[in-house]
């Protein structure tokens, strides 16, 4: 719960352009989730690419994108970016 709040908060400041404010939340969200759910898990794939928006946000781009950083995909990684996509796309569709 404590995470998503986080995420959350950090997704929030993602969207008023405040990626420096959001960053410290998106890592406390990852930390939290990989600590109680394990490193494989969607949620956690989920809390790393939303951190390496705020990343990206700032210009960041010499600093290791969480989700990029790991030798191979995970499948939680992977399910991530799929769900994300087709957020996007859905998003699309109302415009």
């Amino acid at each position: 719960m404590l995470a998503a709040l986080y995420h959350n908060l950090g997704g929030l400041e993602h969207a008023r352009g405040a990626f420096a404010t959001g960053e410290p939340l998106a890592r406390r969200a990852v930390a939290i989730r990989t600590r109680t759910l394990g490193p494989e898990h969607p949620d956690v794939a989920a809390d790393m690419a939303a951190l390496a928006a705020l990343l990206d946000g700032q210009g960041k781009y010499d600093e290791p994108k969480p989700c990029t950083s790991r030798r191979s995909p995970s499948s939680a990684a992977r399910t991530a970016t799929s769900i994300m996509g087709l957020q996007a796309l859905s998003a699309e569709n109302f415009r």
